[in-house]
C-alpha cells in the first residue's frame, strides 16, 4: 500500500478558486460564530 500524497494539493487548490475561497469564508464566519477558543497547529512542508 502506498499514499497518494494528495492532501496538500487538494487543500491548495481550494484556495485558487472562487467557489473554495467562498466556502472557506463560509467556515471561519461559523468559527467565529460558534467558537471561543480556536487553537491552531501550523507546520511547514
Amino acid at each position: 500500500y502506498k499514499s497518494k500524497k494528495k492532501a496538500f494539493t487538494k487543500a491548495s487548490k481550494k484556495w485558487q478558486d472562487d467557489l473554495g475561497k467562498k466556502s472557506i469564508e463560509k467556515d471561519f464566519k461559523k468559527i467565529v460564530k460558534y467558537c471561543k477558543v480556536v487553537r491552531v497547529i501550523a507546520h511547514t512542508q
